[in-house]
């Protein structure tokens, strides 16, 4: 009895925080590449909030009295990643040869960077559960459009990682105008690790279209 609780902030925030969405410069956003894509901008009171026609995302008051974070957050960001790769893994083990994610994602930056940007679009939407934002679609389904004879597995990985990146636009679009920075952080925007920088770099190109 007598003890005080207090309830902490969540991740997602204390990720936004320590990414620098607080920021004295107007028009940052901060994104989340992870298993989901998750998309923030900060608003200085709640009259900067921004509402879109879905009724899609969210809004969480942020760690500066009268801030808060306006979200969208798409379904899936890495599962679609995960898919492509698992798919080059499953005929790997169909020859006898074992090889992780983490094997084959070694050179997923340098493959990546030498596909011709904007050769097959790519639709992100493998999550079984579909599409929540920035509009909601349980039915949406993942779909590779464009394909000829000559793209090969490295031109659907490109598509698959601008497709993450326009899912990013999309939903900062939905909040209002787009930031003229965006502060990526997530696995798959690692320096170390199984994904790493390009990949994010990618993103941002994509984003300033």
């Amino acid at each position: 009895m007598g003890i005080p609780v207090s309830l902490g902030y969540v991740d997602v925030i204390c990720n936004a925080l320590g990414a620098g969405l607080y920021d004295p410069t107007p028009d940052v956003g901060c994104t989340i590449i992870g298993s989901t894509g998750m998309h923030m901008r900060l608003a200085p009171d709640a009259d900067a909030v921004t509402l879109n026609d879905e009724a899609t995302g969210y809004t969480m008051p942020f760690p500066v009295p009268g801030h808060y974070a306006q979200m969208q957050s798409n379904m899936a960001a890495t599962l679609n990643i995960d898919w492509l790769l698992d798919l080059a893994r499953d005929v790997l083990a169909a020859e006898g040869t074992t090889r992780s994610r983490a094997d084959l994602i070694r050179r997923l930056d340098e493959m990546v960077l030498q596909a011709k940007p904007g050769e097959v679009l790519f639709h992100p939407f493998i999550s079984d559960a579909g599409e929540r934002g920035p509009f909601v679609a349980h039915e949406a389904c993942a779909q590779f459009f464009g394909l000829r004879m000559h793209h090969r597995y490295w031109d659907l990985m490109r598509a698959v990682i601008e497709g993450l990146a326009f899912a990013a636009r999309d939903c900062y679009a939905a909040m209002g105008a787009l930031p003229r920075d965006v502060r990526i952080t997530g696995g798959a925007a690692r320096e170390s690790g199984p994904y790493r920088d390009p990949g994010a770099a990618l993103e941002c190109d994509v984003l300033c279209l």
